[in-house]
């Protein structure tokens, strides 16, 4: 009898942990206002920020979702803020372009901004077949991405 007391006690408290592990993580996947002492930007909903302090960027981001075939391996849609000090040329890239690699297609959309010897690059890259699905989203990532 104690045993089954025990075992009843385990699963509630199994249970209860589950759900707020699962709630946990959902909320990784919600929309975020993203502020640094440099920049600020919403994440889109879908999207997770992932806690990487070696990373190479000041910002990453990356799609719940998955392409398919080729691109099986590949976030529908990635979002990264590059910071560079003291340039040597200027970042005249074009705001939006598309790019094929290893036989998948990209469209890739970026918004430059600068303050004083820093340039703030923020890069969008989308599997090309999924535009359409976060289009409404990178626009408002796009629009709200501010320097301080």
């Amino acid at each position: 009898m104690e045993i089954l007391i025990l075992g009843i006690i385990l699963v509630a408290i199994m249970a209860y942990l589950s759900t707020k592990i699962k709630a946990a993580s959902q909320a990784a996947y919600e929309e975020e206002k993203i502020e640094t002492e440099d920049f600020f930007l919403i994440k889109p909903k879908d999207f997770l920020h992932p806690y990487n302090e070696n990373s190479k960027y000041a910002f990453e981001a990356y799609s719940r979702e998955y392409g398919e075939g080729k691109a099986s391996k590949i976030n529908q849609a990635m979002i990264f803020v590059s910071v560079y000090e003291n340039p040597r040329k200027e970042l005249n890239l074009p705001s939006e372009t598309e790019e094929t690699e290893n036989g998948v297609n990209f469209k890739i959309l970026r918004k430059v901004l600068c303050k004083g010897n820093k340039v703030f690059e923020l890069k969008v890259v989308v599997l090309k077949e999924n535009y359409q699905d976060y289009e409404e989203r990178i626009k408002q990532t796009l629009e709200s991405f501010k320097i301080k």
